[in-house]
């Protein structure tokens, strides 16, 4: 049975590009010569991998932006205040 592999039947242009998205994933990574279960294993490691990565960005990257501003201002003008001292008394 090869369903997963056909189009989805329904006309909407979301169903089609998700479809294309997980056979183009699918076939990239030889998720096609697996098992079911194995593949709904695959996705799981890989959707928990990429939420943590997502997570860690949104609470990590704020910080590490204000620091990498700072240090360039300070190696470009010799002085590491600029934005970040007006974005601290907001």
């Amino acid at each position: 049975d090869f369903r997963e592999t056909r189009p989805p039947k329904s006309n909407s242009l979301l169903a089609y590009r998700l479809w294309r998205i997980n056979m183009w994933v699918s076939c990239t990574f030889g998720l096609t010569v697996m098992e079911p279960w194995e593949r709904y294993l695959v996705w799981t490691i890989f959707l928990v991998l990429f939420t943590f990565c997502v997570v860690g960005m949104v609470r990590l990257l704020p910080s590490q932006l204000i620091l990498i501003h700072r240090r360039t201002a300070y190696y470009l003008w010799g002085h590491g205040e600029g934005l970040v001292k007006e974005l601290e008394l907001q």
